[in-house]
């Protein structure tokens, strides 16, 4: 009869037949059932996100010199290149297994953060596991001088964003150097510290701060432009009327488009401000010529100082005009077509304008 395999326990004899069959049957695992998730993609760390790591809705994904994995943070090795292709063969389907693992396919919302010029953003926007219908990107754009390589990362995520439909506050590297402000529980914050703290607050909107974006997208709203105040107060502007009429002057495009179509204020105050705010937002509105949608949403906090915080988003129906960073990867691809984006989305190589 050959060899005859008894359990060490019982005594009994183990069938290799059953054995297998019962082998093939894995248990599932759930999934983190999150109603948001905020995610940072190739971002640095800083003081703001730190902080709040230890969230279960903060999840982070970072190129770093060696590997690791947490509960809600991985880190994939750094290739050789610095162009996506690479990253992409070596790394597509972990990162989309890690977003799954992470709760992506889960959560009801999901705000993500990323530097467009990192490989990264390409694994993670072209991820089935990102649905567009149910995120909002929050995209860091490179300025003129960036490196040829980050110019193809960058472009190519443009494509995947303009490919698969997603909705897309776009955000310029200079515009960062110039973001700051105070906050009672940070103090004075800039750079990507700020950035990072204007997420976490546009998220802590919830179903305020999606909804409105997801609605754009009925109305042919394709992209938006930032613009924030941290901090402000009756020492810096006149009244809320004049804080609210410097936020066109301050987007965070390096290219603005000419028609803004939509319009959308998120204000965190003293109870003693909200009805100034509310009677400003309509003085304001009136004098914007064009908006089809426009929402104002408050929330009221306690400050010792009297401090506010505005966050807009205004949208346009353009992407941003980026021929420096188009100029790029059309080199780069004439004389390396591995770098065609188009082969993982299957669009043209034209930006629908």
């Amino acid at each position: 009869m050959g060899f005859q395999a008894i359990c060490s326990v019982c005594g009994s004899r183990i069938s290799y037949i059953a054995s297998l069959k019962e082998l093939g049957e894995l248990p599932g695992f759930d999934v983190p059932r999150e109603s948001l998730l905020i995610s940072f993609i190739d971002l640095p760390d800083t003081l703001v996100s730190m902080a709040l790591s230890r969230s279960g809705s903060i999840v982070k994904l970072s190129l770093e010199d060696g590997e690791r994995i947490s509960e809600n943070r991985s880190g994939l090795r750094k290739l050789r290149s610095r162009m996506w292709p690479e990253y992409y063969r070596e790394y597509a389907s972990r990162v989309d297994l890690l977003l799954r693992i992470y709760g992506f396919t889960a959560a009801q919302d999901v705000l993500v953060t990323l530097n467009t010029f990192s490989p990264l953003s390409v694994l993670a926007l072209s991820s089935r596991a990102l649905d567009p219908g149910r995120s909002v990107v929050l995209a860091i754009m490179p300025g003129e001088s960036a490196p040829a390589p980050e110019a193809v990362n960058s472009y190519s995520s443009l494509r995947v964003i303009n490919a698969r439909g997603f909705q897309a506050v776009f955000i310029s590297e200079s515009f960062i150097g110039e973001l700051s402000g105070y906050t009672e529980e940070w103090g004075y914050i800039d750079g990507m510290d700020a950035l990072h703290y204007i997420a976490i607050s546009l998220a802590g909107f919830s179903r305020d701060f999606f909804r409105p974006v997801y609605e754009d997208r009925d109305l042919g709203v394709r992209s938006y432009g930032l613009s924030s105040i941290i901090g402000g107060s009756g020492s810096v502007f006149k009244n809320t009327l004049s804080a609210m009429k410097t936020l066109l002057y301050r987007i965070s495009m390096d290219s603005v488009p000419r028609e803004v179509l939509s319009l959308h204020l998120y204000v965190t105050a003293p109870g003693s401000m909200l009805k100034e705010f509310e009677a400003s937002y309509r003085d304001y509105v009136r004098s914007l010529e064009g908006v089809i949608n426009h929402t104002l949403h408050m929330r009221e906090r306690d400050s010792r100082l009297g401090v506010y915080d505005i966050h807009t988003i205004f949208g346009f129906r353009e992407y941003p005009e980026c021929e420096w960073l188009r100029r790029a990867y059309d080199g780069i691809v004439a004389r390396n077509p591995d770098a065609n984006v188009s082969r993982i989305i299957g669009g043209e190589d034209e930006l629908k304008g």
